[in-house]
């Protein structure tokens, strides 16, 4: 399996955990997963291999899969949707949740957003282009931008309507 893939698995479990929603309610409730990814660095490692042993490379590092494992995983009913605006992709998962939230499309939504750096290929790329910070530093909206500073990571946060919250 893609470790962006098993890496949010874990955490998204640990979120539902965190949230005092046990996996019973979250089965038994329309529950939405809406995540923020924008790269398969593993797919594309994958990719590179001269003899690929993993049948499941092609189908399993696809963007759209990240959100639906989860789902399929957890067995949940509701909307399972991937997002890939780049650097904002986890806050288009975020709004999106909110409107399935609001339009009573699901009653829980999974939020997350995932990014692992396994390949060295995009900061080559990006290097040559002269796209990274020299200084690592990110200085957003400030005089002092230079670049941007890739990084990795995932997070996950429960989202319910109030009146399910409390």
């Amino acid at each position: 399996m893609d470790p962006q893939q098993r890496i949010l698995l874990h955490v998204v479990y640990e979120a539902l955990q965190d949230s005092w929603t046990t996996l019973e309610e979250a089965t038994r409730r329309r529950s939405g997963v809406f995540v923020g990814v924008s790269t398969s660095d593993y797919g594309t490692l994958q990719r590179y291999r001269r003899t690929n042993n993993e049948v499941y490379a092609g189908t399993g590092s696809a963007l759209s899969i990240v959100a639906n494992r989860v789902s399929h995983r957890l067995n949940l009913s509701g909307p399972s949707f991937a997002a890939d605006t780049a650097c904002s992709s986890s806050l288009v998962a975020l709004d999106q949740a909110c409107l399935n939230l609001r339009q009573n499309a699901c009653d829980i939504a999974i939020v997350a957003g995932v990014n692992i750096l396994a390949d060295p290929g995009a900061f080559i790329a990006f290097s040559k282009a002269g796209m990274l910070s020299p200084t690592d530093q990110i200085s957003t909206f400030d005089a002092r931008a230079n670049g941007y500073v890739r990084g990795e990571g995932v997070g996950a946060v429960i989202v319910k309507r109030l009146k399910d919250a409390r």
